[in-house]
């Protein structure tokens, strides 16, 4: 296990640690798989992998900065300074997944003002 993280409201292991050990999963659920079941799928306690992307989730949405008020108004000021248009979707989608959230998430969190 690795050392916690402490915020003010929660526990969390950083987003790094969640990720690296989601990765270490998969590899022993595929050497599970590639001895047990030659490779053919079947059952697997899927169990682990879930918890963590669960807690990748919860660590991610944490880390967001949609997760406070003031991070939203700043996002919302930041989006409305770009000037995008209708036709710029995609490039303002690309924009905030470099922030860390997407254009929809900051559009969710707009409206939750």
């Amino acid at each position: 296990m690795r050392p916690l993280q402490t915020t003010k409201t929660m526990t969390t292991r950083p987003i790094t640690s969640i990720e690296s050990d989601l990765k270490a999963a998969a590899a022993k659920r595929a050497a599970f798989r590639a001895v047990n079941n030659e490779s053919q799928g079947g059952y697997v306690d899927e169990s682990e992998i879930e918890r963590l992307s669960a807690e990748l989730a919860s660590a991610r949405a944490a880390a967001s900065p949609l997760a406070t008020r003031e991070g939203i108004e700043s996002a919302r000021a930041w989006a409305k300074a770009q000037g995008w248009t209708a036709k710029d979707l995609a490039a303002a989608n690309t924009a905030c997944l470099a922030r860390g959230y997407s254009l929809a998430e900051l559009q969710a969190a707009i409206k939750t003002l």
